[in-house]
């Protein structure tokens, strides 16, 4: 399920590590999820934001079995 969770600007600062600034050129330049707005007030959905740090740390998140479990 997808989570709906919505963030504003500090949180969405907080989590992945860049300063407001650095977040709204980013938004500008097309390489960052643009924000909603909600009347007078912005916010990005967590999900989102997630799948962001994804794809630009490369992640590929795997299940850890019970076997690799043991021999960390």
């Amino acid at each position: 399920m997808t989570n709906l969770r919505r963030l504003r600007i500090d949180q969405v600062s907080k989590k992945v590590a860049l300063p407001r600034s650095t977040i709204y050129e980013k938004i500008k330049a097309g390489t960052f999820p643009a924000q909603y707005k909600d009347g007078s007030s912005s916010f990005w959905f967590e999900h989102e934001l997630d799948a962001w740090l994804i794809k630009v740390h490369d992640l590929h998140l795997e299940p850890v079995t019970e076997n690799e479990e043991e021999t960390a």
